[in-house]
C-alpha cells in the first residue's frame, strides 16, 4: 500500500512541475490535500477493493492469476492451451459374427473409451486426439 501512495504522491508532484504549480499557487495545497485524501482511504480500502475477484483465481483451463493484496496488482500465467477436439463416435460393424465384442462391452483404444453392443456387434469409440507416447529418439547432435 505505501508504495501505491509513494507513487501517487510522485504523480501528483510531477503533475505540479509539469505545470509549474509550485507551493505559492493555491492549487497546489488543493492538489495536495487531495493526495492526502486518497492516500487515506486506500489505506483504509479492504483487501477486496483491491482484488475483487480472489487472490489466486483460475483464467482458463491452464492459467491461474494472483493478486496481491496489499497493491492490487495483479500477474497471470500464460501459458498456451491444448486445443480441445471435440468428442465424437464412429460406429464399427463386426467383421464376422463370431467376433462380436471380443475385446469386450467397454475397453479402451489408445486413450479412447470404446463401447460394444454384444446383440448387435456394434463398436462404438471417442474419436480424441491421443498424445504422442514415443519419445523422439536422441541422435547426438543440437
Amino acid at each position: 500500500m505505501r508504495f501505491i501512495t509513494v507513487v501517487f504522491f510522485a504523480a501528483v508532484i510531477a503533475f505540479a512541475a509539469a505545470y509549474e504549480i509550485t507551493e505559492s499557487n493555491p492549487k497546489f495545497g488543493a492538489m495536495v490535500a487531495q493526495a492526502q485524501s486518497l492516500s487515506e482511504r486506500l489505506k483504509r480500502a479492504p483487501v477486496e477493493a483491491l482484488c475483487p475477484i480472489k487472490n489466486n483465481y483460475k483464467v482458463d483451463a491452464c492459467n491461474w492469476c494472483y493478486c496481491d493484496p496489499t497493491n492490487g496488482h495483479t500477474s497471470c500465467g500464460r501459458k498456451p492451451c491444448p486445443k480441445e477436439t471435440p468428442t465424437t463416435t464412429t460406429t464399427e460393424p463386426p467383421s464376422e459374427v463370431s467376433d462380436t465384442c471380443p475385446e469386450g462391452t467397454r475397453f479402451k483404444r489408445d486413450c479412447n473409451e470404446c463401447t460394444c453392443e454384444p446383440e448387435l456387434g456394434i463398436t462404438q469409440c471417442t474419436t480424441k486426439s491421443c498424445p504422442r507416447t514415443e519419445r523422439p529418439e536422441f541422435s547426438g547432435n543440437y
